[in-house]
């Protein structure tokens, strides 16, 4: 598709409803086809297809996390010398693969759109007003999501992402003020 950027990052106060959802339109579908093409590409590294054969190439990297998560196939493909020695780890009784979580993925995709926006637009930040009007990377992302997700994000919210976004687990403890007397 190649969208190109929009020209403006931020639109003036006084824009006209029509062209605030006609730039809001072609923002989203430039940051869908430059998030498509940053998966495609790290896609394409690990895979990609041989002609001669007419079968599907994976890299070491790939068939190695491939023959952890239980499929050794790939690996065996790999080192044919190799392939009676190699079998997929002994997963736990209870092992489950670990589900897609939604907003896990629009958490990467806003933080691929603010790169994004780094990049394109030099160091610029959304106002406050800005991220209330649903002009957020986080909004941005979950509209993404949606489009390359639609059965998965259908109940996605920005709080869900913002939730997401958040670090889990122990903290480092706040700084601690001295009071000094006058």
């Amino acid at each position: 598709m190649n969208a190109s950027a929009p020209a403006l990052f931020r639109l003036a106060p006084n824009t006209s409803e029509r062209q605030k959802c006609a730039w809001e339109e072609h923002m989203r579908l430039w940051l869908h086809d430059q998030i498509s093409e940053q998966l495609y590409k790290s896609f394409s590294q690990k895979i990609h297809y041989d002609n001669k054969t007419n079968e599907f190439i994976v890299s070491e990297e790939w068939a190695i996390w491939l023959a952890r998560t239980g499929d050794p196939s790939e690996l065996r493909k790999l080192y044919p010398q190799l392939a009676d020695l190699i079998f997929s780890p002994k997963q736990p009784q209870r092992y489950q693969r670990p589900k897609f979580d939604a907003a896990k993925a629009s958490v990467d995709f806003a933080r691929r759109i603010r790169a994004l926006w780094g990049k394109q637009y030099g160091k610029v930040k959304r106002t406050r007003d800005e991220s209330q009007a649903g002009i957020s990377a986080e909004h941005f992302a979950v509209d993404i999501c949606k489009m390359l997700f639609p059965e998965k994000s259908v109940h996605l919210t920005i709080e869900a992402v913002l939730a997401a976004a958040k670090p889990s687990g122990k903290h480092k403890p706040g700084r601690k003020r001295i009071l000094r007397a006058r």
